[in-house]
């Protein structure tokens, strides 16, 4: 039966892949598979069951896989028929294992991977070497996406990935529930200085402290980095306002601008009208109005461009803005209590006013969460304040999350100026036996 243009046409466009791929995409991803369970048998380790369930789907529906969840699998359930009195029951394979599953992209040359997510397996320092040589190596092309959660990474660790990725375009990095600390954080920040393609950055539960958070705004005043979450950790007043001191003094910069460029066009409007009603008298005293017009089409043609098409890959990219500005901050349970009259070696009533002037004249930030700290009735009110500022100033919409133990009054008009900030699903570690 012969094949109608149409349907030869849509089965071009069903082909069609971002990827440059030298042979079909069954055989690619069956390869992967095969090349896994080899070397899971041959060291006797479990295969990960998502990476399994993944792959086999892929298989089916002709489609590579371009993100991979790395979990630990659940303990095998022996039947009662293999449980046999007085004989104890099969040594259980090892467990998953990292090294096993890159060793297998490696082999069978799998280079189409976006995103890596890592949850619960404890990786020592020389795993994360081996997964760091192969992004050195522009192995992993496509890599846009890394997640570390709750993988015991000590500060080397991190480290050693901040350095991976000077190179590479990873977009995110995810490091929750890892106890690097203060000594983590301030590697890490070294080995991301020179970075211009990381965008988000989060540390959610790391044992964070004001220690390191100098070496964080830095971070954030000459990276890309406009996403940065660090919830459920101890910053207290000090880190909280050494993370937003630089974020603020440039709003208020950009606020002033804004003033200026407004006046400046407040200013040319009323010369225009001034204008317009100077020649408008000029006509009706002269009478040469059609005269007027005449001279005018005369004097400025209107010329014909021709209209040429420009590729789409003509243009090249523009190079990622650099800080200071953050479009999200998330820094909720952080021990931020602005109640105290004085907290180590700030003002709270200072820190609050840095935090409005940040609200009020950041435009690019949309979305602060200080949920789970005791901001105070001063801060609540300057919070306010700085949001009713930034709607009259018709600035973007911001989420913002603060504490309930508020007045009623000042916490519903947060609530009804600001929008709610959407929280990260809670991490339930897996049991292990």
């Amino acid at each position: 039966m012969a094949i109608s243009k149409k349907a030869k046409g849509k089965k071009k466009k069903r082909n069609k892949s971002e990827f440059q791929l030298n042979q079909p995409v069954e055989e690619l991803v069956r390869h992967l598979l095969k090349t896994y369970d080899r070397m899971c048998k041959e060291m006797c380790q479990q295969m990960c069951p998502t990476i399994r369930n993944s792959l086999k789907e892929a298989i089916e529906n002709e489609q590579l896989v371009t993100r991979f969840i790395i979990s630990p699998a659940p303990p095998p359930r022996l039947k009662s028929s293999q449980i046999l009195p007085g004989i104890p029951p099969p040594c259980p394979p090892s467990p998953v294992r990292l090294w096993t599953f890159i060793s297998a992209l490696e082999t069978s040359r799998y280079q189409y991977v976006k995103d890596i997510h890592i949850w619960d397996l404890s990786l020592d320092v020389v795993v994360v070497a081996d997964l760091a040589i192969l992004i050195e190596k522009n192995f992993f092309k496509y890599l846009r996406l890394l997640e570390f959660m709750a993988c015991d990474l000590d500060f080397r660790s991190v480290q050693r990935i901040g350095e991976c990725l000077k190179r590479t375009k990873v977009t995110h990095l995810i490091l929750d529930y890892n106890k690097f600390s203060d000594k983590g954080v301030n590697l890490l920040c070294n080995a991301l200085v020179s970075n211009k393609k990381l965008l988000h950055l989060s540390m959610c539960s790391c044992h964070i402290t004001a220690t390191s958070s100098k070496a964080l705004g830095d971070l954030i005043a000459t990276t890309a980095i406009n996403e940065l979450y660090l919830n459920s950790n101890s910053l207290g007043c000090d880190g909280f306002f050494n993370i937003i001191e630089k974020l603020s003094l440039q709003a208020a910069e950009d606020e002033a601008k804004r003033i200026i460029i407004k006046e400046h066009k407040e200013q040319e409007l009323i010369l225009k009208m001034q204008n317009d009603e100077m020649e408008k008298n000029i006509v009706v005293a002269t009478g040469q109005n059609m005269e007027k017009e005449s001279i005018a089409n005369v004097v400025r043609p209107k010329s014909k461009k021709k209209k040429t098409k420009k590729s789409k890959n003509s243009a090249p990219a523009l190079p990622l803005p650099i800080g200071p500005f953050l479009t999200k901050l998330h820094v909720a349970d952080n021990n931020i209590d602005l109640y105290t009259q004085f907290v180590d070696k700030h003002n709270p009533v200072f820190i609050s006013q840095i935090l409005a002037q940040l609200i009020c004249g950041a435009e690019k930030t949309i979305e602060i969460d200080l949920e789970g700290n005791q901001i105070g009735e001063i801060a609540a009110s300057n919070i306010l304040q700085a949001l009713i500022t930034r709607n009259e100033e018709n600035l973007p919409k911001m989420k913002l999350n603060v504490t309930y133990r508020l007045t009623s009054d000042v916490f519903l008009q947060i609530l009804k100026l600001s929008g709610t900030v959407q929280k990260k699903k809670a991490y339930k570690k897996s049991k292990k036996k």
